[in-house]
Formats: structure tokens, C-alpha cells, sequence
């Protein structure tokens, strides 16, 4: 071991050619507070001895291309690139202060683990690390006031154990803070404050993990994303076997973008604030999500949230969101197991058309100004019975696009399904009503008939109060009818009873021989006549909206 950290600094001078022939034998050497001049080539090189640099100083590029060496160690050393593609070693650190433009590392393989807590690379608007196919048998990590300036590479890398990044700041404004598209990783993700380590994560630029894969978790907890008017977090086809953890104060400026991901548990957003501006600030279109997706406990979106096609196990949860700065909540296509929406503040819209869900549990007094509800089917509510049917009738008038039969329809089921058939009824009616909307005029007056005399078809002995109030009416008028004006037309005729001689004329498969044997002239010819064809209207409306309640049930 060499210590020259207390020398004069022109006694720590190593020239680059001398050091790397005292490199190439088998012993060890530690070299602690030296500087290096000239370019330290060792590319290409098998070494038996590991590499150990703490604290030293190269004025030039260590190029380790190629390299075979038992592990190598650049601790709290300063440099202005390291090229390490290819390198094969067990142990990688470049910690503690560990200063460089640019680590080059496409390819390499190391069998333990690599460290760059603490370390700074800076390549403003370039790559600050290449790592593309880079192959790490145990952990990847860069804690610890870990700071980048340009892209951190990671493109078809594959981690044994956890990724982490906790306490680590990313700056590539516009661009790409950290790409691990293709990658794949044993265990952990970690963009935030980890198990034990509170340190938080921020990056200006995109996190891109489209078509990565972990085989374990991803968190996010107390992490910041900064990308406005592009994508905070790309991950498209990403793959989690667990959870991801986005709560915790996580914050995300920009969209966070899980189309097509597949999630084996839970979605954590619990707290989050994700900030879209005017545009989508969550889309997970066609993501598949074995257990549930929780966006609740305060958490703040502001844009769109695109969940079109997507599937959750469990449970899609909005418990106590602020949703105030959604102006839209895709749900179309959604099937969910259970659906919960009881958010703090309600989105602008949200589209439910042609979703599916096993249980909704919403407050039926939280929906937004406008709503779709085209197709969309549940097997069941949850406040059913303590909602008065009244609400949900006015919940279904209410919905974006108007009339159609199917919300209704199925809503009734529901109820009937559950035993309560006069909520059922209740809701038919409610959809018949609404129907006069879109009908002709013709249809909207046969509309009104089937309502006023038989409740289309649910309140059949409406029909008795109108043929009372008919036969009460007419027969009052024939009583009024000038005697002259009542002939019997055959004899013996039974005796004229102005009130049974209504009821006669009234009912068209009732015959009490009355208007068979007796005719009325005069002006109350004209009562007679009213009441027949008033007769056939009720008849037909009662045989119609019977028939069509019977159809319906």
C-alpha cells in the first residue's frame, strides 16, 4: 500500500506507463492520494491482482476496456472519464466522492455488485453513464448523494439483485434522466427513500422503463419526478411481480405512463401528486394489475387519467382523492373487481362506457357534472339500500350523452336481482319516461297515454279510476239528456240507466244489452260516442303496457 495523501504534491506525482507495468504483477497494490499522469491503459489486460485507487487524481482517461482483473475499486477518486466496456471483475466501486464526465460500462460484467454511492458524473445533455448490456450478478447501486449531469444508460441491462438510487439526484432537463428500457432486474427497484433509508430521489428529465422487467418490487416513495409537458415515468410493457410503491410522498410533474404494464399486486399512489398540466398526468391503458390500483389518502391529480382497457384483480380505489384537477377519467373498457369512487373532490368527466365491475361503491352524490355510462355493468352496489332508488333514477337522467336503454335496464336488474322488485319497477318507469325524449311526436303521445292510464303497464288499475271518472261523467250527462232524445230501438227493452248505459258503451267486451236496445240522439249522441272510443283507448293502452311490463319482467 502506498499512502501519499499527506505528501507534497509534487511527491505525488505517478507518471501513467511506470504505474501500469508495477500494475501487471501479482501482487496487490493499494494506491491512496496519488496523481496519475497521462492515460492509465490497462484495456485488454488479464490481471490476477485487484485494482484498489482511493483518493488518487488522474489527469487523464482510465481506460479499462476489455479488462479482467479480480475487482476493481476507484474510491473518492477524481478522473475525467473511465472506459470500462466489456470489463469483467467481481467488485465494481466507484463511491465516495468518486468524480467523473463519463463511466463507459456497455457490456461489462460484473459478478458482485457495483457502487456509486456518493459519486457525481457530469456530462450535461450526454450520457453521464453508459451501461447498455451491462450484466451485474448481485446489486447496482447509486446512494447516497449520488449526483448525474446527462443521461444515466441502462438500456438491456441485467441487475441480479436491487437497483437503487436512493438519495440520488438526476439532472437532464427535456431528455431522458435514466433509461432502463429492456432491463432486467433481480429484485428491487428503488427511485426513493428504500427500506431502511429515508434519502428520497429526484430527477429532472424522464425515467424510461419501457419493456423492463423486475423480478421483485419498484418504489418510488418519496421521489420526484420532474419532466413538464412530457413523460415523468415511460413504461410501456413494463413487468413488476409485486407491487409498485408511488406513495409517500411521491410527485411526479409530467405524465406517468403504464400502458400495457403488467403489475402481479398492488399500484401504490395513496398521497401521490401527479401533475399532467393539460395533459394526461396517469395513463395505464390495457395495463393488467393483479390486485389493486389505489389512487386515495389525498392524492392529487392534476390532467387526465387514461385507464381505458385496463384490467384490475382487486380493487380501483379513488377513496379521498383530489380529483378537482382531472378534467377527464377514462374508464372505458375497465374491468376491476371492485370500483370504488368516493373521492375528496370529484373529476370534471369520467367515461365508464362499456366497463365492467363486480362491486361500485360510489357516492352517488360525488359524481361529476358529466358522465358515460354506455354499456357499463356492475353485479352489484354497495349502498343499494340505503340510497333512495330516486337518486340513482336521477344519476342515470343525468348521464352525458342522453337517453339509452341500457343503463336503466341494468340498473333495474340489479335491484331485482336483490330482491327489490319495486325499486325494479320504479327505475322501468323512470327509463320509459326519459325515452319520450328521442320518440316522434306520435311516440311521445303514446308515450303520455301509456303513462296516465296504466303506468305503462306497471300501475294497471290506474284503468278503474278512468273508467269511474268516465262512467261518473258520462252517465251524469245522459241524466241531463233531454228524454225525447233516448229511443229504444227494440221491445221489450230493459230499463235505461244513464250510468250502466255508460259503463256499456265504454267498455268494448262488455255487454249489459243496454246500448244494444237503447239509442241516444241529440247532444248527448256525441257523449256516447266519446265514450266508445275512449273505451277502445283505454283497452288498447291496458292490453299494451301490461303485455310490455309482462315482457320486461
Amino acid at each position: 500500500m502506498i499512502d501519499a495523501r499527506g505528501w507534497r504534491p509534487s511527491d505525488r506525482l505517478v507518471r501513467s506507463p511506470v504505474l501500469a507495468r508495477r500494475l501487471a504483477g501479482p501482487a496487490p497494490v493499494r494506491l491512496l492520494g496519488v496523481r496519475v499522469t497521462g492515460k492509465l491503459d490497462l484495456s485488454g489486460r488479464t490481471m490476477t491482482a485487484p485494482l484498489s485507487f482511493e483518493d488518487c487524481v488522474f489527469d487523464e482517461t482510465v481506460d479499462l476496456t476489455g479488462l479482467t482483473v479480480p475487482s476493481a475499486q476507484f474510491v473518492g477518486c477524481r478522473m475525467p472519464e473511465l472506459h470500462a466496456a466489456r470489463l469483467k471483475t467481481g467488485e465494481l466501486h466507484a463511491s465516495n466522492g468518486f468524480a467523473a464526465s463519463v463511466v463507459r460500462l456497455q457490456g461489462a460484467q460484473i459478478d458482485g455488485s457495483v457502487v456509486f454511492d456518493g459519486a457525481v458524473l457530469s456530462h450535461e445533455g450526454k450520457w453521464a453513464l453508459l451501461g447498455y448490456s451491462m450484466s451485474v450478478g448481485r446489486s447496482l447501486s447509486f446512494n447516497n448523494g449520488f449526483s448525474a449531469h446527462g443521461q444515466i444508460n441502462l438500456i438491456d441491462a441485467r441487475i441480479g439483485g436491487s437497483l437503487s438510487f436512493t438519495g440520488s439526484a438526476l439532472h437532464q432537463p427535456g431528455g431522458t434522466a435514466l433509461d432502463l428500457q429492456s432491463a432486467t432486474i433481480g429484485f428491487a427497484l428503488f427511485l426513493g427513500s428504500s427500506l431502511g433509508d429515508p434519502g428520497g430521489f429526484t430527477a429532472e428529465g424522464m425515467i424510461r422503463l419501457v419493456s423492463a422487467r423486475i423480478d421483485g418490487f419498484a418504489c418510488f416513495w418519496g421521489g420526484r419526478i420532474n419532466n413538464p409537458g412530457g413523460y415523468a415515468v415511460a413504461a410501456l410493457g413494463l413487468k413488476v411481480r409485486t407491487v409498485i410503491h408511488m406513495d409517500r410522498g411521491f410527485v411526479a410533474v409530467g405524465t406517468v405512463d403504464l400502458d400495457r404494464a403488467q403489475i402481479g399486486g398492488t399500484v401504490h399512489l395513496a398521497g401521490a401528486v401527479l401533475d399532467g398540466g393539460d395533459a394526461v398526468a396517469l395513463r395505464a391503458q390495457r395495463a393488467a394489475i393483479g390486485d389493486s390500483l389505489e389512487i386515495t389518502s389525498g392524492a392529487t391529480v392534476h390532467g387526465e387519467v387514461v385507464l381505458h382497457g385496463a384490467r384490475v384483480d382487486a380493487r380501483l380505489d379513488f377513496t379521498d382523492a383530489d380529483l378537482g384537477g382531472c378534467p377527464a377519467l377514462d374508464l372505458s373498457h375497465l374491468r376491476a373487481q371492485s370500483l370504488v369512487l368516493r373521492p375528496q373532490t370529484a373529476s370534471a368527466a369520467v367515461d365508464l362506457s362499456h366497463a365492467w365491475t363486480g362491486v361500485l361503491d360510489d357516492d352517488v352524490d360525488r359524481w361529476p357534472a358529466s358522465y358515460a355510462l354506455q354499456d357499463f355493468t356492475y353485479d352489484q352496489i354497495t349502498e343499494q339500500g340505503n340510497v333512495p332508488v330516486d337518486r340513482r333514477i336521477a344519476w342515470l337522467r343525468q348521464e352525458r350523452y342522453g337517453y339509452t336503454p341500457q343503463p336503466y335496464e341494468h340498473l333495474a336488474a340489479v335491484y331485482r336481482r336483490t330482491g327489490h322488485e319495486q325499486a325494479a319497477r320504479r327505475i322501468a318507469v323512470a327509463k320509459l319516461r326519459h325515452q319520450r325524449r328521442v320518440l316522434s311526436l306520435a311516440g311521445r303521445l303514446w308515450n303520455i297515454l301509456l303513462q296516465v292510464t296504466v303506468g305503462y303497464g306497471y300501475r294497471p288499475w290506474l284503468v278503474s279510476l278512468w273508467l269511474l271518472a268516465l262512467v261518473l261523467l258520462g252517465g251524469t250527462a245522459l241524466m241531463s239528456a233531454d228524454r225525447s232524445d233516448i229511443v229504444a230501438m227494440r221491445q221489450p227493452a230493459p230499463p235505461f240507466n244513464p250510468y250502466l248505459y255508460a259503463l256499456d258503451a265504454l267498455i268494448p267486451v262488455l255487454n249489459l244489452g243496454l246500448k244494444s236496445s237503447w239509442t241516444v240522439g241529440g247532444p248527448v249522441a256525441y257523449w256516447s260516442w266519446a265514450l266508445t272510443v275512449a273505451g277502445w283507448i283505454l283497452t288498447t293502452a291496458f292490453v299494451a303496457g301490461v303485455a310490455k311490463a309482462a315482457k320486461r319482467d
